[in-house]
């Protein structure tokens, strides 16, 4: 793990010196690897392009949320932003268990809230 921290920390920190024009188009393109955009784009390929298409798109993003899922479990590895201050974050990503949709449920049991999430928050 500290091989790709060494080595993709410089990276991040060197597109980030180039400067904000990159924020954008970066934002937009995570954009299209989301949850979001499956939801919005899958319900279209249903009804108006073709059944089929859109139940594939439907499992596929199944597949990949539940891989990604185990890989992040598996690997743990940390974002940039927490190991190097000179890493800008353009994004906020909160812990799984900190997810809106989690913080409905009971977690683990009970009235126990995940740690950061807040108590009685949702």
């Amino acid at each position: 793990m500290d091989t790709w921290l060494l080595w993709g920390t410089p990276v991040v920190i060197g597109l980030q010196s180039l400067g904000t024009f990159l924020v954008t188009p970066m934002k937009l393109l995570s954009f299209l690897g989301t949850e979001d955009f499956f939801l919005l784009v899958m319900p279209a390929m249903v009804w108006c392009v073709d059944a089929a298409l859109g139940l594939r798109m439907g499992l596929v993003l199944l597949t990949s949320a539940s891989f990604n899922s185990l890989l992040k479990l598996t690997v743990g590895w940390p974002r940039p932003y927490w190991v190097s201050d000179q890493v800008t974050a353009y994004a906020y990503e909160a812990p799984s268990a900190c997810r809106p949709d989690m913080r409905r449920t009971r977690w683990p049991c009970g009235d126990v809230w995940p740690p950061g999430c807040g108590a009685g928050v949702g």
